[in-house]
């Protein structure tokens, strides 16, 4: 973009943390596996078996702004076509998500582009819909054609000659989908993984919270499942994002560098966190006329962007961890020094942390909070983004220090034995002191 894009910035104040980030970076080893098992299936005219991922997180980690950015990228590179569902469709409209791959994978790229530009990028869960629109005479004749009831129709009417792209499935909040093995939406995801019966260029995306690859082993697709846990961006990636966001702004960032860098330092570069830094660099930058040179206040940008940072904090702090603040204070206080040693935390070892804890005190806030067991709560603290499991090696980490921190603060905790990171560690806290010391009239 050109010039300062008033109305653009006002409109992504607007519209609030779901909505695709204007400018994404990092995470590029996943979005090159995908594309690469995508590339690979339409080589061979199949796919692999095992062709699944699964990428987990916490809330705000960037699921479904990687998800976002897959689609973006087929559509700029025409490497695959991504047809992005939520569990709902897949469970009870299969026959629209069908329809969705057929049209995906044989839609000529002008249908494509007018499709997609009228329905925008949900436009799997609006299929329906397409027939209200002035659609080329290829999509149209897709859409005359008997809908395929499951995946073995499709393959009789496209077989995998007639794919002129290799087709991305991809399920946003996948922790949601139900449990069972023989369900319609298990057996669909099943045979697209195992790649038995369907010789078919398909590859499944599943998008959830931190315990993801669970759920998804309890639908029956365990063998060659790969999981991928996302996380904080790394400081050079929180750089590389503000200067790519405030170009497709057409932000003037004049001698404000140290500034936006100790705006952006306290998020420890998770995304939703940097997000709210963003949104109140914007609200300021929209008094200025894009110049952040003429901001006169800059405690004002910091104190609203640590405001909407807590008040995420809270939305996530759920009543069950306030029940329990001393407990949940002692365990990550644990869990931050066995990473400060990177040992790693195992699911047991928390199981015996808790135990330990209850047993030596009798206060309600150092107890399970009521109806809960140790699973229960661990099973909890990940949809609540206070832990994320990870694999290779397996293990439990809290995945936001700042949500840490809080969490610590807020159970009564001793945040002066939190200890700091080593140079070795993510880069954040350490950039923030240097800015710190740097800044005297912030």
């Amino acid at each position: 973009m050109s010039g300062f894009e008033v109305q653009s910035l006002r409109h992504f104040v607007e519209d609030g943390a779901k909505e695709p980030p204007p400018f994404f970076v990092g995470r590029d080893s996943i979005i090159n596996d995908i594309f690469t098992k995508a590339r690979r299936a339409m080589e061979k005219q199949r796919a692999p078996a095992g062709n699944t991922r699964v990428i987990q997180g916490a809330p705000g980690a960037g699921k479904s702004a990687l998800l976002s950015q897959i689609e973006r990228r087929c559509n700029v590179n025409h490497e695959a076509r991504v047809v992005k569902i939520t569990n709902n469709l897949l469970e009870n409209h299969l026959t629209d998500v069908l329809l969705a791959i057929k049209i995906a994978a044989t839609a000529q790229k002008e249908s494509w582009y007018a499709m997609f530009s009228k329905l925008g990028s949900a436009w799997g869960q609006r299929i329906g819909d397409v027939n209200a629109f002035g659609i080329s005479a290829d999509l149209s004749g897709l859409l005359n054609e008997a809908v395929p009831g499951d995946l073995m129709a499709l393959k009789a009417q496209i077989p995998a000659k007639k794919f002129l792209f290799p087709v991305i499935v991809a399920i946003d909040e996948a922790q949601r989908l139900s449990p069972g093995k023989n369900t319609q939406h298990a057996q669909f995801l099943q045979m697209i993984h195992d790649a038995d019966d369907i010789s078919l260029p398909l590859t499944t995306v599943l998008a959830g919270l931190g315990d993801t690859k669970e759920r998804v082993h309890s639908i029956g697709i365990t063998y060659g499942l790969e999981a991928y846990s996302i996380g904080c961006l790394t400081w050079d990636e929180g750089q590389e994002l503000m200067q790519g966001w405030n170009q497709h702004f057409g932000i003037e960032l004049g001698a404000c560098q140290d500034k936006v860098n100790l705006l952006i330092a306290p998020t420890d570069g998770w995304p939703r966190h940097l997000h709210w830094a963003q949104t109140a660099l914007a609200e300021a930058a929209l008094t200025v006329n894009g110049k952040l040179d003429l901001i006169q206040d800059w405690v004002c940008v910091f104190n609203k962007s640590n405001e909407l940072r807590r008040g995420y904090y809270n939305w996530q702090y759920s009543d069950a961890m306030s029940d329990s603040n001393r407990l949940l204070a002692e365990i990550m206080l644990n869990i931050r020094k066995f990473e400060k040693k990177s040992q790693v935390v195992k699911r047991t070892t928390i199981i015996d942390w808790i135990e330990e804890l209850r047993n030596q005190r009798s206060e309600a806030a150092w107890q399970l909070p009521n109806g809960f067991d140790a699973h229960d709560y661990i099973t909890h603290l990940i949809h609540r983004g206070a832990l994320q499991e990870n694999y290779n090696p397996r293990s439990i980490a809290c995945p936001i220090p700042s949500f840490q921190r809080f969490m610590i603060t807020e159970g009564g905790g001793d945040i002066q034995k939190w200890p700091e990171p080593s140079n070795a560690e993510n880069g954040w806290k350490r950039m923030s002191s240097k800015l710190i010391n740097k800044i005297h009239n912030v």
